[in-house]
């Protein structure tokens, strides 16, 4: 063939040489593993990462340890098993030292009835309501998320518009694009100006041209200054 140069009898007979010591190498390989013992193979490894390091700090008072141990002994993983009184308890040590992680469980374990409690939707509602109110700005957020979820008994939009509100004057952009949704209603200018504004805190352009698509441009100058008024925390 054009451009093909046969190998030499000498570079044939070194390619021969090294496939044999390849071969005779995986020979050796195989004959090693066929001689280890099966259950080597098939017993996991046991992680104790649970009850060997985040035990220990948790029972020194470490708030995110004794939440994380709450959460080991829940799902049953780290080296403890599943243990419904073990996980309580260390959540609820946490969430008396004001560990938002934890104090959300404790609110969402009454509210939906978790980690072996009783379903008590009043307190989980209560529990919820200090925590939006005194808890991180994310808080208020993932309170109406609950509250506008309509699959749940307890649902209640107006109130949850009001939390994302409460979150987005905060700074939340997803809060303030939440409430948007909320006020906006079709038809009425007043309304749409609003919800646009919001839009436009919350960063989503798309709703903002959308909205903007039908307006005046004395309107979209309204939506501006109603826009830089809530950026410098106007209500």
């Amino acid at each position: 063939m054009p451009g093909f140069a046969r190998p030499s009898d000498a570079t044939v007979m070194e390619w021969r040489e090294k496939l044999g010591l390849w071969l005779a190498m995986l020979f050796v390989l195989g004959t090693m593993a066929c001689a280890i013992p099966v259950t080597v193979w098939t017993v996991e490894p046991s992680d104790n990462e649970a009850r060997k390091q985040i035990q220990p700090l948790a029972e020194r008072g470490d708030v995110v340890a004794q939440y994380r141990l709450a959460m080991a002994y829940r799902h049953g993983i780290g080296g403890v098993k599943k243990d419904a009184a073990q996980s309580w308890t260390w959540l609820a040590r946490s969430a008396d030292a004001h560990y938002e992680p934890a104090m959300i469980e404790l609110a969402d374990a009454a509210l939906f009835g978790e980690f072996g409690q009783v379903q008590d939707t009043a307190r989980g509602l209560a529990l919820w309501r200090d925590l939006a109110r005194q808890g991180s700005v994310d808080a208020p957020v993932r309170f109406a998320m609950r509250l506008d979820d309509a699959k749940n008994t307890w649902a209640d939009p107006a109130e949850a518009a009001s939390w994302y509100r409460a979150a987005a004057l905060r700074g939340h952009r997803f809060a303030a694009y939440k409430y948007a949704q909320h006020i906006e209603k079709p038809g009425p200018a007043e309304s749409q100006i609003e919800a646009c504004a919001w839009y436009g805190l919350g960063r989503s352009s798309v709703d903002v041209e959308r909205l903007q698509a039908g307006m005046t441009a004395a309107q979209r100058e309204r939506v501006a200054r109603r826009r830089a008024e809530l950026e410098r925390g106007g209500v």
